[in-house]
């Protein structure tokens, strides 16, 4: 291969984009996945550097004894002197196509579409915010936003069946620019014009063109319409809203609020039961994806009109599929080992060998510094030689049919409903499945399907391969990977579904999705098990969907989380290691200060990157923070989660005020113990929710079954079950009658204690106390036990007796 010279400096490339510009793109030149951008306009890079050598160094370099690519000399050096290498864009048409079909079959991905058409930001979105009413594709100039900006949009309208190409306003915020147009109608009006009806999502917006989805696609006029958009965008009143949009873990500005990104290293910490676990959703989701949070506690309109906390709950629990968030809980004998990395034992031919295993912590680091490259993430998701299957686990639509697939997800294998309960495992052929199967009953004709169907899933189906899990003909649950072999079960109390196969879930989903996903054109067959032939499946798709979304809301890069649930469980300096130091802010890659160290395993040069966030959970009443590894304490940003009385706010029941109820118990502990071992208000919260709904009754048990089964086993905890402690923090003391006190205090006399232990037992010195203490568990059901424990319980007064 010849070798990109590096003496090709800006005045070359610039001298061979203006011949290119003048003598246009010779037939063959053309790139295949990057183009060269400058001043909005697309170059082919190795036609630009095999020309810029003829104006460096005097003769034409041949573009086949060179590469191109990202790791290139040649991108390199087109880098170096300042120009951007950008990913080929699709035409409108197929960017147009695909949005259709996406948002016709419910696909909630956006990561197969193109981060830039002409020169423009591509930003979609299906089921993420306020639009996903109506999904739509956003073409947005450098510094403009969704959230407050005019951009064109392409816009489906799922209840009209309608494709419009829009001339975008936002929503959220009134936005700074201004659309340079006249006599344009907006969407409102037309849709009432067309339909009788209107939407309220982008009501404010302009049409530029709308197209009937159960109709031909229009191509040409879809062409033109963009073509006429992109002007009167390039001619509109653009003034930014957003002043800067930098780098992750840098600081977001917009116009009229400053975002600060949280910290690398932070541990929400605070007795039990404050939310700690609660509020880690959210503090995942603001730092995985910055701009997606933003948007969500911005705006004003989503605030009223959805429930944020669901939209945050479902951003998490994308992020985490896609691997961006990742949870491991500590304990006490968790391990470097598993951590970082170690060695691990495997047995082959009775062989054992040992290989180095990367633990959750270098995974992740690796993912998020890029060492995982998208090349490598794909490959790791590579179908390519696999084979597909249709698989029915059952008839969902009955009872039998549910509790087979339910069954079959958790215990990670599929069911075969055919052969009965007879074993196949030593039948390696059709002719040793046929002979078992007439073993049992009458003769079998060749193509009996029992036959066909045990002896695919038996002899057939490989490790590897892959199956479609179907709902019906037009729909699926999921894909699983088969992972082991045939496997018979051997139980008594089923007479089918005993034929198994082990399997990896690659997705699985709480409700069926069209298979539109995943095929061409058509249907799934009735067959209970089949292969898919390429002709009828898309490997593409179903790639696409088991590849993790590699960027945020608006096409940005994703940020990395590690949540450590119980951080403070674990022996801190035995899980991290030498690197406890890395986790620094000012010790991540990229800094001034960057530090790698080689890992004593692998000897791997390691270091953290600055896009990873890590965040701990610390209950107090485990372990006290004073307590805490000061290594730790000095790296970590510490949120302290108290309990939250105004949660608790107007929730009643039968006359007693739950927030007070918590409050003066609190009150309590931190006299008789510390601040750290109060009660959570998330104890509560059942409770409040049926005072919410108006269940009075429902919240009352609720309350005694906390109280009954929470409260007081944790009271017991605290305290080592020094009941005198515990009579005082629930009123027990101040409380006269019996009936209401929820421990009873029974005073042993001389007389008890002498019928225990005789009349020398005061010699003995083993009596710490001279009471024994009982539940009393009527106490739960009176709602005065409760009430008490607020007030203590009145003196009751002697009648006055009148003087004489």
């Amino acid at each position: 291969m010849t070798k990109v010279p590096s003496n090709l400096k800006k005045e070359h490339i610039l001298k061979a984009i203006e011949q290119i510009e003048n003598e246009g793109i010779e037939k063959g030149s053309q790139s295949s996945t990057y183009d060269l951008l400058y001043e909005r306009k697309r170059y082919p890079p190795k036609l630009v550097v095999s020309w810029a050598n003829k104006y460096a160094n005097g003769e034409v370099l041949t573009r086949d004894l060179f590469s191109g690519g990202l790791k290139s000399t040649c991108f390199k050096v087109l880098k170096k002197e300042g120009f951007e290498i950008v990913e080929k864009e699709s035409s409108i048409i197929k960017i147009a196509e695909q949005f259709i079909e996406d948002a016709t079959s419910g696909n909630q991905k956006a990561k197969h579409y193109p981060k830039n058409y002409k020169g423009l930001k591509v930003k979609a979105s299906f089921d993420q915010n306020a639009l996903a009413k109506v999904p739509w594709v956003a073409f947005l100039k450098n510094g403009e936003v969704v959230q407050k900006g005019i951009y064109p949009v392409l816009l489906f309208y799922k209840k009209q069946n309608c494709l419009v190409l829009s001339y975008g306003v936002s929503n959220t915020n009134p936005p700074d620019s201004a659309w340079n147009i006249t006599n344009k109608q907006t969407i409102s009006d037309y849709l009432k014009e067309q339909y009788g009806d209107s939407d309220y999502t982008y009501s404010k917006s302009f049409i530029c063109g709308a197209y009937k989805v159960d109709q031909p696609l229009d191509k040409a006029r879809l062409e033109q319409d963009m073509e006429q958009i992109l002007k009167d965008y390039e001619a509109s009143n653009f003034m930014s809203s957003v002043t800067r949009i930098s780098e992750p873990n840098q600081e977001y500005t917009s116009g009229e609020e400053e975002l600060i990104m949280p910290p690398l290293n932070q541990i929400l910490f605070g007795p039990p039961g404050t939310g700690k676990t609660y509020h880690t959703i959210e503090a995942a989701v603001e730092a995985a994806d910055p701009i997606f949070y933003s948007a969500l506690r911005i705006d004003k309109e989503l605030a009223t009109n959805t429930n944020q906390r669901e939209l945050l709950t479902r951003r998490f629990n994308e992020l985490s599929n896609d691997q961006h968030i990742q949870f491991v809980t500590f304990h006490q004998s968790f391990s470097y080992e598993e951590f970082v990395e170690g060695l691990r034992a495997e047995t082959n031919d009775k062989q054992i060998s040992y290989f180095i295993k990367d633990g959750v912590f270098k995974s992740i680091c690796n993912t998020a510094s890029g060492k995982a490259t998208k090349a490598e993430i794909e490959s790791t998701y590579s179908i390519d030689g696999k084979k597909i299957w249709k698989m029915s686990l059952g008839n969902t639509q009955t009872d039998e049919g549910k509790m087979f697939f339910d069954e079959c997800k958790e215990q990670s294998y599929v069911l075969l409903g055919y052969g009965h309960d007879i074993d196949f495992t030593d039948c390696d052929s059709k002719a040793l499945v046929k002979e078992k199967l007439e073993a049992f009953g009458q003769p079998l004709k060749k193509q009996n399907y029992a036959l066909t169907a045990v002896n695919t899933f038996k002899n057939q189906i490989k490790i590897g391969d892959l199956i479609i899990v179907s709902d019906g003909n037009s729909k699926y649950q999921g894909i699983a990977e088969v992972t082991g072999e045939y496997l018979h079960l051997d139980d008594t109390e089923r007479d089918s579904y005993c034929q198994s196969r082990a399997v990896k879930w690659l997705l699985l989903f709480d409700k069926s999705r069209s298979v539109k996903e995943i095929m061409h054109s058509k249907n799934l067959s009735q067959m209970t098990l089949y292969n898919l032939k390429d002709s009828v499946v898309s490997r593409e798709k179903i790639k696409n969907l088991l590849i993790p979304d590699l960027t945020s809301s608006d096409g940005s890069k994703l940020n990395y989380v590690l949540i450590i649930d119980e951080i403070n469980r674990a022996n801190i300096s035995k899980v991290f290691g030498e690197l406890i130091t890395l986790i620094e802010p000012s010790k991540r890659f990229g800094n001034k200060e960057e530090l790698s160290l080689s890992l004593p395993y692998s000897q791997d040069d390691f270091c953290i990157p600055n896009n990873l966030y890590i965040i701990g959970t610390m209950n107090t009443a485990d372990r006290s923070l004073a307590m805490m590894d000061t290594a730790l304490r000095r790296r970590f940003d510490f949120v302290e989660m108290m309990p939250n009385l105004s949660v608790l706010k107007n929730c009643t029941v039968k006359g007693i005020k739950v927030d007070e109820l918590l409050r003066i118990m609190n009150d309590r502990i931190e006299t008789l113990y510390d601040r750290e071992h109060t009660l959570g208000h998330a104890f509560f919260i059942p409770v409040k929710e049926h005072c919410d709904d108006g269940n009075e009754e429902a919240a009352w048990q609720t309350l005694q079954s906390i109280f009954q089964n929470k409260i007081l086993p944790l009271l017991e905890e605290y305290f080592f079950e020094d009941w005198e402690k515990i009579r005082l923090v629930l009123g027990d003391n101040q409380k006269q009658t019996g009936d209401y006190q929820f421990i009873h205090r029974e005073e042993l006399n001389n007389k008890k204690l002498e019928s225990l232990f005789g009349n020398k037992y005061k010699d003995e010195n083993y009596l710490q106390s001279t009471a024994r203490y009982r539940l009393n568990k009527s106490a739960f059901s009176s709602d005065k036990a409760y009430k008490y424990i607020i007030t203590g319980e009145p003196t009751v007064k002697s009648p006055d007796v009148s003087e004489e």
